[in-house]
């Protein structure tokens, strides 16, 4: 009968460390964010902050965190914006081509982050 060989693991595990700079923190969802974005709005006019930058005036459709909660960003009215829909979608897909390279090993300087859409 053939002897049997253990076989070398071919997957590499993650350290916790790195983990943890992935999940970043817990996003808000629900009844917690509509209640978010109505005192937000109170204090903050509905007016997209790209848009404001460009010299223009944008309704703001969402509320977005400045520096993504997977950087590290934090669930506070000084990490929030409302964008509108265009530039909210301009800025997501930015952030998870960003993401996607951290989750390759790039890190995080390719991602946007507080100043640039």
């Amino acid at each position: 009968m053939a002897k049997l060989r253990a076989l070398n693991p071919r997957v590499q595990t993650l350290k916790a460390s790195r983990v943890q700079q992935i999940e970043g923190t817990k996003r808000i969802s629900g009844n917690s964010l509509y209640a978010i974005m109505r005192r937000f709005e109170r204090t903050h006019p509905r007016i997209c902050a790209e848009c404001r930058r460009r010299g223009l005036v944008g309704f703001g459709d969402e509320l977005d965190h400045i520096i993504p909660l997977h950087l590290g960003g934090k669930e506070s009215d000084s990490n929030r914006q409302w964008l509108c829909r265009e530039h909210h979608a301009e800025k997501t897909a930015r952030e998870a081509s960003g993401r996607a390279g951290m989750l390759r090993g790039k890190g995080a300087s390719e991602v946007a982050g507080p100043g640039r859409l």
